[in-house]
């Protein structure tokens, strides 16, 4: 789908803003305790992701299957990159340094 990156994206965004609030507020010496969105704020980022999407992209998404049967002019979109590897730069190092991230590496389609 058309809008399927983009999602992602911001969601993930959401997620690392929320990882480097913890790490603003660990106190260094007492041991890092990472701490997961409740369900509240979990339905919050996807519904504030959801309604910043363009009509256009998730229109245009669907046209792509074939599920639209009109003729719809739907122009297509102007979609920046989008990309979140400057916010995952900043955190990687700190979680390194605490040894609570890993080597492992894994590619896009892991995640798809």
């Amino acid at each position: 789908m058309a809008w399927n990156i983009p999602f992602k994206t911001q969601l993930r965004q959401f997620w690392i803003k929320c990882l480097q609030q913890q790490l603003r507020d660990h106190k260094n010496g007492t041991p890092f305790q990472m701490v997961g969105p409740d369900r509240t704020r979990i339905v919050e980022w996807i519904n504030r992701t959801w309604n910043a999407l363009p009509a256009a992209t998730i229109i245009q998404g669907f046209r792509r299957t074939k599920l639209l049967y009109d003729d719809l002019d739907v122009p297509e979109d102007e979609q920046a990159e989008y990309s979140d590897d400057e916010s995952v730069i900043i955190v990687i190092p700190r979680l390194t340094d605490m040894a609570l991230m890993t080597n492992i590496v894994a590619d896009e389609a892991t995640f798809e």
